[in-house]
């Protein structure tokens, strides 16, 4: 009687489990091919992976994107050009006539939960067209912006990118719920990013946060491998919905739980918008004057940066949702129980700063104040969000543009630019 040795039975083994894989992996390939084909035919894009890692900045846009982003907003196409930027195409060289506008910000100038014609630059580039002052010239503005981005980061797009496209006019868009706090990774949590620090008066970079997990995990092959499949894979584009979307919900639930946990009518009682405005009134008053020290210093190379170009600095102060919150007893209900004396000293400290160091500020929150309180309108927060919370919707991105273009168009008078 023969019986097979313990090697036979080894090899046996080892050949089913091979044919189990490889007929498991043609399975998984089978049904992902499938399920890309009716994918397509359904017409369904989701960009998941809007950034990439930069040496200089910690973060930019990736270059040429191009699909649906389901956000706040709902369902928008999102774009980049070439250079990474939210924005059409331009040309490096300004062309003669054209008055060209560098818009530098956060998420706010980003505005990725909106289309493109309906974010505040654009409206602002329309609107000024209409000028008297600029009858003859081309206006054009150029989106730098990118979500998260602090004021240091925005001194660096200015010094390393901005200056390729020539611009007339540099405006910062300064955002009061947290462009203070970006500017210390001890009031920010310690956010890998750049940073500046004063020493001596001068400011030096702190470039730390290339030693971080985040920033070495979005260098590593396997997520930039995957970052690129997924620009062309629908079945990954599912993947990263479904991700993002249980990742927005859960933290769209905790909002929603300590919004209406309060029944005093008090606005956001624990907005992330409250955070700058309240400590700035409480806590570590030393480290705060620190903080507002480098920001004068950072706002003041800005200024200086773009007189040595020959071009215009301005400041626009985007204010917060609470300080546009078209209830003026909510706004009094907010201030009492944060204990807040003053709901614009963050903005009012910007203007304080472009006075003394000669760069002119455009601070829109009074004027938000105004018109949400007069029309008795959300300027900031979606439907399907949270309305009156967080970034600006298309009516906030209206009235912000039409300021702006108002506020430029004066000044170019006043200039007697042709």
């Amino acid at each position: 009687m023969s019986h097979s040795s313990p090697y036979s039975q080894e090899q046996a083994l080892w050949r089913r489990l091979l044919l189990i894989s490889t007929l498991a992996l043609s399975g998984t390939l089978a049904a992902m091919a499938i399920a890309e084909v009716l994918l397509r035919i359904a017409g369904f894009t989701y960009l998941g992976f809007l950034y990439r890692s930069d040496p200089d900045l910690g973060w930019t846009l990736r270059p040429n994107l191009h699909g649906e982003r389901w956000n706040e907003g709902g369902r928008v196409m999102f774009e980049t050009n070439h250079d990474g930027l939210r924005d059409v195409e331009h040309a490096k060289a300004r062309s003669n006539g054209t008055l060209r506008i560098a818009v530098l910000g956060d998420s706010f100038t980003e505005a990725q939960a909106l289309p493109l014609k309906q974010t505040f630059w654009w409206v602002m580039q329309t609107e000024l067209q209409r000028c008297p002052a600029l009858e003859k010239r081309h206006v054009e503005a150029i989106d730098f912006g990118v979500s998260a981005y602090g004021p240091a980061q925005e001194l660096i797009m200015l010094q390393k990118r901005v200056w390729a496209y020539s611009p007339d006019i540099v405006l910062l868009a300064f955002y009061a719920g947290n462009d203070v706090t970006d500017s210390s990774p001890r009031l920010n949590g310690g956010r890998p990013r750049p940073y500046f620090v004063l020493h001596d008066g001068t400011l030096v970079l702190d470039n730390s946060f290339r030693h971080s997990t985040l920033y070495r995990v979005r260098n590593h092959w396997a997520y930039q491998s995957y970052a690129t499949l997924s620009s062309h894979l629908r079945v990954l584009q599912l993947i990263d919905y479904a991700r993002d979307m249980f990742h927005g919900g859960r933290i769209g639930f905790r909002l929603h739980g300590v919004l209406h946990a309060s029944s005093s009518g008090v606005p956001f009682l624990g907005s992330v918008d409250s955070f700058t405005v309240t400590t700035v009134e409480a806590g570590d008053k030393r480290l705060w004057e620190q903080t507002w020290h480098t920001i004068e210093a950072i706002l003041a190379a800005a200024n200086q940066d773009v007189a040595r170009h020959h071009a215009r600095f301005i400041v626009a102060v985007i204010g917060t949702s609470e300080q546009a919150y078209p209830d003026p007893a909510g706004r009094t209900a907010y201030q009492r129980l944060w204990g807040i004396n003053n709901l614009f000293s963050i903005d009012q400290r910007v203007a304080e700063i472009g006075r003394r160091d000669g760069f002119d500020v455009l601070d829109l929150a009074p004027p938000f104040q105004r018109y949400a309180e007069t029309n008795r309108v959300f300027l900031h927060g979606y439907l399907s969000a949270i309305p009156g919370y967080g970034h600006w919707n298309a009516l906030g991105h209206r009235v912000a543009g039409t300021l702006i273009a108002q506020h430029l168009c004066a000044l170019l008078t006043a200039d007697g630019t042709k």
